[in-house]
C-alpha cells in the first residue's frame, strides 16, 4: 500500500495550522497529493425569515460563508506552500456527510480535535471515522512533538479494526525510526500464556518494518486509554495507530470511552481506522 492521495480538512478552529502544516510534511514524505477542503453550510432560511427579509438573510449569509471559506483557502495556501502537489476544494453540505464521502476516494483523511471538543462534535469525527471507511488521522491543538511517523506506538488488541488500522499505517511504519507494539491485559494471564503481538511483528517484518512489543498490565484508573497515553508520553511516541475498539466498537467510535478519550486527549497524532 502507498499513500498518494491525502485529504485535509480545513475551517476556522485553533490548531488548522498545525493540521495542515502535519497534512503537508505527510504527503511531501510519501510523494502524495494533498487537497484542502472547506465545506460550507447548506444555506435553509426559515419561512417567517422568508417573509420579512429573505433575501437580503441569504445573501448577508452568502457573503459570511463566502468569507469563512476564502480564508480557510488562504490558511490552507499559507500553511501547505511547502509542498508541490496540492489542490483546494470548497464544498456544501454537512461536514459529516460530505467529509465522509470525499474521505472515500482518498488513503488518509487528517481532521482536527475541533471537531471532537463537544459531545456533539466528538459523535461528529466518530461518524467520520464510521462512515468514511478511509484512516483518519487525528491531529491535536498542539501537537507534544514535532515531528510525525518517526517513533510509532501501535495499540494493539488482535481485532480487526486494529489490523486495518496497522495495513492502512504500514507506509509510515515503514519509514519509521521505531515501532513499539503495545498490548494492554487485563487480569492475570492464562496459564499456556504466549507473548501476545509476536505474529503482528512477525507480520511487519515481512513488510520490512522492524517493531518490538510492550505488555503493559491494565491500569484500572486510567483504563486502557490512559494506559495507552502513558506510554506514548514514556516512549516519545509522536504517532499511535489503533482500531477504534472499546465495549461496543460501533458506538464507543461515536460517543466515547477507549477510543473518545484518546481522541479528545491525546498530545500526539493518532491514526485511527475502524
Amino acid at each position: 500500500m502507498f499513500l498518494r492521495d491525502i485529504l485535509v480538512y480545513v475551517d476556522d478552529s485553533a490548531g488548522v495550522s498545525v493540521r495542515v502544516e502535519t497534512a503537508a510534511a505527510l504527503a511531501a514524505a510519501h510523494g502524495a497529493r494533498l487537497t484542502g477542503f472547506h465545506v460550507r453550510p447548506t444555506i435553509e432560511i426559515p419561512y417567517l425569515a422568508r417573509s420579512f427579509n429573505g433575501q437580503g438573510l441569504a445573501e448577508a449569509l452568502a457573503k459570511a460563508a463566502d468569507t469563512l471559506s476564502g480564508e480557510a483557502h488562504g490558511l490552507f495556501t499559507r500553511h501547505a506552500a511547502a509542498h508541490s502537489d496540492t489542490r483546494w476544494e470548497d464544498l456544501t453540505g454537512s461536514v459529516i456527510d460530505v467529509a465522509a464521502a470525499r474521505a472515500r476516494c482518498s488513503d488518509l483523511i487528517v481532521l482536527g480535535p475541533s471537531e471532537i471538543d463537544q459531545p456533539s462534535g466528538r459523535r461528529m469525527s466518530g461518524q467520520i471515522i464510521q462512515a468514511s471507511g478511509t484512516p483518519v488521522l487525528m491531529v491535536p491543538e498542539r501537537p507534544a512533538v514535532a515531528t510525525v511517523g518517526q517513533r510509532v506506538l501501535v495499540a494493539w488488541n488482535s481485532s480487526p479494526e486494529s489490523i486495518r488500522a496497522v495495513r492502512s499505517a504500514l507506509p509510515i511504519l515503514k519509514a519509521a525510526a521505531s515501532v513499539e507494539v503495545l498490548v494492554v491485559l487485563a487480569g492475570e494471564p492464562d496459564t499456556d500464556f504466549q507473548m501476545p503481538g509476536r505474529p503482528l511483528v512477525d507480520y511487519l517484518s515481512q513488510h520490512g518494518v522492524a517493531a518490538t512489543v510492550k505488555v503493559m498490565r491494565l491500569d484500572e484508573v486510567h483504563g486502557v486509554g490512559g494506559s495507552i497515553l502513558a506510554r506514548a508520553k514514556g516512549t516519545g511516541a509522536d504517532l499511535i495507530v489503533m482500531g477504534a475498539f472499546g465495549r461496543s466498537r460501533l458506538r464507543e467510535a461515536m460517543i466515547g470511552s477507549t477510543t473518545g478519550r484518546l481522541l479528545t486527549q491525546s498530545s500526539v497524532p493518532i491514526l485511527v481506522a475502524h
